[in-house]
């Protein structure tokens, strides 16, 4: 597996309820020092993504246009776009994403992610 693919997979398992819904899990993925600028524009530490969970189990994802950027031979970021609903009764909401990933000692972890909402038109 390439590390394109490598770095989709891990951001894809932290789309599922399995690993959305464990504290246990989640930190498997996140950084110790996890930041994320939400769609919303609010601001999470790790702490607060921790604290929200379990997640909803009605919330699913769609992406398309995966990129890959590798900044450094430890650190890439990995940019997509995203249809998100929060449960079967939301609209949903269309945005660009852009994670953050270092490999650290324990394999590729996320440190940084952010959301920004777009037009439905810029999805398709």
């Amino acid at each position: 597996m390439d590390l394109k693919q490598q770095i989709i997979q891990l951001e894809e398992n932290l789309f599922t309820l399995e690993v959305r819904s464990s504290k246990q899990r989640l930190v498997e993925f996140l950084s110790e020092d996890f930041q994320e600028i939400g769609a919303s524009g609010d601001f999470f530490g790790l702490n607060e993504v921790l604290a929200q969970s379990p997640a909803v189990p009605s919330w699913s994802i769609k992406t398309k246009d995966y990129q890959l950027k590798l900044l450094s031979d430890d650190i890439v970021i990995l940019t997509y776009r995203a249809f998100i609903r929060q449960s079967k009764l939301d609209n949903g909401t269309y945005s660009l994403r852009s994670s953050i990933w270092k490999k650290q000692d324990k394999g590729w972890k996320m440190t940084f992610h952010q959301g920004t909402i777009i037009k439905p038109t810029q999805f398709k």
